[in-house]
């Protein structure tokens, strides 16, 4: 509740809104009249969609007519007040068009909450001004920067056109930066020599079997698996090592349309970013790129450096990450999509599947023919990723990419990623205590909270 060095009166004076938009709940109204009191001229908008939102706002029934706190008052109320001091001077410049007179609604649930707060982004991005400040609640700035801002504390992002979000994080060296580790104590200055740019890739759209959603395999990875592997596959267990489809394949060259690509993240997190990978990852010019032994992970690597020379090589530590392979037992050989191909196998698809540069992808860290072990406990899967970490800072490239897994970034970097979108963090390593500072993300990269 500490707020900020000179308060949001200073932060109001210094980023210039040229609107403020806020909740209708009264603490957030309050902090927007209080905040913009010494700008005269920065109209202030009221947005129902903004207010509180929680699982039940019933609280299991105990308020049926929703929490106190939650409710609100009526726009009558709202209106009766701004005309008491101290607010007269600034009520003229409050917007309260959009409310309904009793706007709060207890019965509305969560998921229709959350649709609420997705339409935000969209209906800012077709406002006129440039620079606009929201003011609203700890749930509802999760979900649309994804980050936890506390009390009178605030969020930097860049808004498209599309309505996309991107939040970027503090980089100055007087501000703590977003540790993956949770420690803002003092980072090494970023020239020294223990510092690497990693660039962290989630993998792009893959196939599902039986088909549905329009998600088969793309035309260009149609044969990565033989027929006969592919006969293998049954609706039951699923496709086995699962190939990028055409969307995949768009989300990791040049992007999906902005409107199919932000229903997609809207509903299943598969749309990837604006304009595709092949643009951030070409910017980021990296020496090395590090993937996954699964087909979707190094297919995504395939396509998003097509016309790259830079070294590809496969690493079997940055698989996928699970408490356990087999699911209690309902797949004795491993979940199909888990599991993989054989090295033999997956070398004869790469060398058949080759990037337009012509350069090669690497398979020589993968030494068993059969890298996959169904019965791997978890905590040997995690010894490995640390042994990983440990190899990253061995290499001699200083800006490397790796291509992998929801769980897998998880762990490392303790955020949710969506499909096709990425992270990039400075690699401050030590043997005591190595960490990754994120420093840029993409929109829809949310904190991981381990519960």
């Amino acid at each position: 509740f500490g707020g900020l060095d000179g308060g949001l009166q200073g932060l109001v004076a210094l980023f210039a809104p040229e609107v403020v938009v806020t909740s209708p709940h009264s603490s957030a109204l309050q902090t927007a009249l209080i905040a913009c009191k010494s700008d005269g001229d920065c109209p202030i908008i009221v947005h129902p969609d903004l207010k509180h939102i929680k699982k039940d706002l019933t609280l299991g029934g105990l308020y049926p007519e929703g929490k106190p706190k939650f409710q609100g008052v009526t726009v009558s109320a709202l209106e009766k007040a701004l005309q008491r001091q101290p607010y007269r001077d600034t009520a003229a410049r409050v917007d309260l068009s959009n409310l309904e007179e009793v706007w709060f609604n207890p019965n509305l649930d969560f998921k229709g909450q959350k649709r609420l707060i997705r339409n935000i982004p969209t209906w800012l991005s077709k406002r006129p001004e440039q620079r606009i400040m929201v003011i609203t609640h700890n749930r509802v700035l999760r979900h649309l920067v994804g980050a936890k801002v506390g009390n009178g504390q605030y969020a930097l992002a860049r808004l498209s056109t599309s309505g996309d979000l991107y939040t970027m994080p503090a980089i100055s060296s007087f501000v703590p930066r977003f540790d993956a580790h949770g420690d803002e104590e003092d980072l090494p200055p970023k020239n020294s020599t223990d510092v690497k740019q990693l660039m962290f890739v989630r993998h792009c759209q893959d196939e599902v079997f039986p088909v549905k959603d329009n998600r088969a395999v793309s035309e260009r990875f149609a044969n990565w698996h033989s027929a006969e592997s592919r006969e293998l596959d049954t609706p039951e267990n699923g496709r086995r090592d699962p190939c990028l489809t055409e969307l995949g394949i768009r989300a990791a060259s040049t992007g999906i349309d902005d409107t199919l690509r932000c229903q997609m993240n809207r509903v299943n997190g598969y749309g990837g970013i604006q304009g595709g990978l092949n643009q951030i990852t070409e910017a980021f010019a990296p020496e090395l790129v590090v993937t996954s032994p699964l087909s979707r992970a190094i297919q995504t690597a395939l396509v998003a450096f097509d016309h790259s020379d830079v070294p590809v090589l496969v690493h079997p530590h940055i698989k996928e990450l699970k408490k356990d392979h087999t699911f209690n037992g309902r797949y004795p050989e491993g979940k199909p999509g888990c599991a993989g191909t054989s090295l033999s196998l997956l070398r004869k698809a790469i060398d058949e599947h080759p990037r337009a540069s012509g350069a090669p992808i690497d398979t020589s860290l993968v030494t068993e023919e059969n890298w996959f072990d169904p019965h791997q406990s978890h905590e040997d899967q995690i010894r490995k990723l640390e042994a990983f970490r440990e190899w990253l800072a061995a290499r001699p490239e200083e800006r490397i990419v790796v291509v992998s897994h929801g769980g897998v970034l998880r762990h490392l970097l303790h955020t949710e990623l969506g499909h096709g979108q990425y992270i990039i963090a400075e690699y401050h390593w030590n043997k005591t205590k190595p960490k990754f500072v994120v420093v840029q993300f993409s929109a829809g990269v949310q904190p991981y909270y381990e519960t």
